[in-house]
C-alpha cells in the first residue's frame, strides 16, 4: 500500500465518476485517475476516520493470506497535503449487479448463476475465518458489486469490512427497520449471519425485482409468505425467515438452482 499525495488543484481537474447507480455509496465522491499507463478510481470519503485507516492497512496487509481473486482487496489512500482524504483503486469495467438484479426482463437463472457466485465467495471466507483471520464483508449489498463481461463478480469497497481488530460499520441492508437486538448482533459483534444475511436480502431482491430491504418487518414476512405458497423450497424459505427471526441465517448457495424454475414473481 502507497500513501498518494495529490495537489487540490490537481484532484479538482480530474474527471468525476458518476456509475448508473452508486455502488461506493453517498458518503463519497468518485474521479478518475490515471497512474503509470492505469487507470484507477479516487474515492473522496467524507469521513476519513483512524478507523478506515485502521482496515485499509489490515486489509491489505492480509490480502496475501485472504487469496480471493473476487475481492478488490488492494487498495492506496489518497492524500492532499499529506492528510487522508480517501481510497485508490484499480478501475473495474463492468455492470453494477443492482442494474441486473431490479432489471425485470433479465432471466432470473441469470440472476441466481450470479448469487451463487457471491454465495461461493462468502464460503471462501469462512474458510478464511477458519484459518485464523477475522473476516467479514459487512456491508455486503448489489450496488458494490461489479460484473465483468467475463461474468465474473468483484466485490468493492472492502475499506468498510470488519477485520481482526477494527471496528464495525454499518451496513446499507442493516440500517432501517432491523430491531436493536438485531442490528447489534449482526454489525456490532459481526458473525457469519452477517454476511448471510445481506446476501439472503439480495436473493430476495433477485426474486422480486426490487429492494426489499426497506421494508418492515410484517411487510417482509408477507413476502415470505408469498414464495411460500409458491411452493419455494422450504430450506429456504425457512433461512429466509430467519433473517429477522434468530442469530443463524445461513449461505445456502448451493441449493439456489431450485428457484430458476420460478417465472417472474409480483406480490400483489
Amino acid at each position: 500500500m502507497q500513501y498518494i499525495n495529490l495537489k487540490k488543484e490537481e484532484l479538482n481537474n480530474l474527471k468525476r465518476f458518476f456509475p448508473k447507480t452508486m455502488m461506493f455509496g453517498t458518503e463519497s465522491k468518485l474521479y478518475l485517475y490515471k497512474k503509470d499507463d492505469t487507470l484507477k478510481i479516487i474515492k473522496v470519503i467524507n469521513e476519513m476516520t483512524d478507523n478506515k485507516i485502521l482496515t485499509i492497512n489490515l486489509i491489505n496487509n492480509y490480502s496475501k493470506n485472504i487469496n480471493i481473486q473476487e475481492l478488490v482487496l488492494k487498495s492506496d489512500i489518497a492524500t492532499i497535503d499529506n492528510k487522508p482524504i480517501g481510497t485508490i483503486t484499480n478501475y473495474i469495467e463492468g455492470t453494477i449487479l443492482s442494474n441486473i438484479i431490479y432489471d425485470k426482463n433479465t432471466p432470473l437463472s441469470y440472476k441466481i448463476d450470479l448469487l451463487k457466485k457471491i454465495g461461493c465467495v462468502l464460503d471462501k471466507i469462512k474458510k478464511v475465518r477458519n484459518s485464523g483471520i477475522d473476516f467479514y464483508i459487512g456491508d455486503l449489498h448489489d450496488d458494490n458489486i461489479i460484473v465483468t463481461k467475463n461474468n465474473d463478480i468483484r466485490i468493492l469497497d472492502m475499506d468498510s469490512s470488519k477485520i481482526m481488530n477494527n471496528e464495525a460499520f454499518p451496513s446499507k441492508y442493516l440500517t432501517r427497520f432491523v430491531r436493536r437486538k438485531k442490528y447489534d448482533n449482526y454489525i456490532i459483534n459481526p458473525t457469519e449471519s452477517t454476511d448471510n444475511y445481506c446476501f439472503n436480502m439480495m436473493i430476495l431482491n433477485a426474486l422480486y425485482s426490487k429492494d426489499l430491504s426497506k421494508l418492515k418487518i410484517a411487510d417482509f414476512n408477507r413476502h415470505i409468505d408469498f414464495l411460500d405458497s409458491l411452493g419455494i423450497d422450504k430450506n429456504l424459505i425457512n433461512n429466509f425467515y430467519s433473517m429477522y427471526n434468530d442469530n443463524n441465517v445461513l449461505n445456502l448457495y448451493t441449493e439456489l438452482d431450485s428457484l430458476k424454475k420460478q417465472n417472474k414473481i409480483y406480490l400483489k
